[in-house]
């Protein structure tokens, strides 16, 4: 159904996230799917531009097309 939120995978995107002492996770496990969520992904899948600070470059960045 298009505009609903299945509650029980969001949960378990959540439990899944959190790992004590490791760096902050840039991917998480889901039903055994490896879900990418790193800053790149986040802005395709948004489908937000890339806004850089005067001065700022995107090395090591994608750009949306």
């Amino acid at each position: 159904m298009e505009g609903s939120i299945d509650v029980a995978l969001v949960k378990e995107f959540y439990a899944n996230l959190y790992v004590p002492g490791d760096k902050p996770p840039k991917h998480v496990r889901v039903r055994g799917h490896l879900i990418k969520f790193d800053v790149d992904s986040l802005k395709t899948f948004l489908e937000t531009p890339i806004v850089l600070e005067p001065g700022e470059t995107d090395r090591g960045r994608t750009r949306i097309k």
